[in-house]
């Protein structure tokens, strides 16, 4: 067992080598040049020669593997820089976010709670029922319908035409529910079809005890 985990563990290394090269190739194929963008985020002029001082400053001028040695040997220090965006250190733009991303978490995971446990056991005992057929029927838009198609029928119907919930903002219970129905309803669909499966094996098993 320990050597199956130290083996799993050990895989995990190229994967984010990997995953890191990716992430740092997609950095460097985004669009504009980062230290014009940093200066008009500080609010001073990109003039030419602000450009490649800021350039040189960053390191942007040396080769493709150096800089990215010297941004992974940073992220595994935890310090991935400055925001080309704002001019802040990316660890900061991440703390700040956090609150709010570990809220809608927390809210999609009750959100696949409250449904996939009653809609899996309901279709489980009644099954080939009515109840049975529309959790097939949910499952089924949950694996098909992609996340931000079902976002956006969600704002027009509940927000746009009923104006039960907010547009967008946080703060309240209410701004969580369409984005936690919306991040949560294909995790709940599948797992409420993974939960009728179980409950009809238990079920098959009683009844031959």
């Amino acid at each position: 067992m320990k050597q199956y985990i130290l083996k799993r563990l050990l895989y995990l290394i190229p994967v984010m080598i990997g995953v890191s090269i990716i992430t740092f190739a997609l950095i460097n194929l985004a669009p504009g040049d980062p230290a014009e963008l940093m200066l008009q985020a500080e609010g001073m002029e990109p003039t030419t020669e602000a450009v490649e001082a800021l350039r040189e400053e960053l390191g942007l001028n040396d080769p493709v593997y150096v800089r990215y040695g010297r941004w992974f040997w940073g992220v595994l220090h935890f310090d991935m820089g400055k925001s080309y965006r704002t001019a802040r250190p990316v660890t900061e733009e991440i703390l700040d976010r956090f609150p709010a991303t570990l809220e809608l978490t927390i809210a999609a995971l009750l959100f696949v709670l409250l449904f996939a446990v009653p809609a899996g056991v309901l279709a489980a005992l009644y099954r080939h029922a009515f109840i049975d057929h529309l959790s097939r029927i949910f499952a089924l838009l949950g694996a098909s319908m992609p996340g931000f198609w079902l976002g956006l029928l969600l704002i027009y119907f509940f927000s746009v035409k009923l104006g039960i919930f907010p547009v967008m903002g946080r703060g309240t219970p209410r701004h969580l529910v369409l984005p936690a129905v919306t991040l949560g309803f294909a995790m709940a669909a599948v797992y409420a079809r993974l939960l009728r499966a179980s409950m009809l094996d238990v079920l098959a098993l009683s009844s031959l005890a």
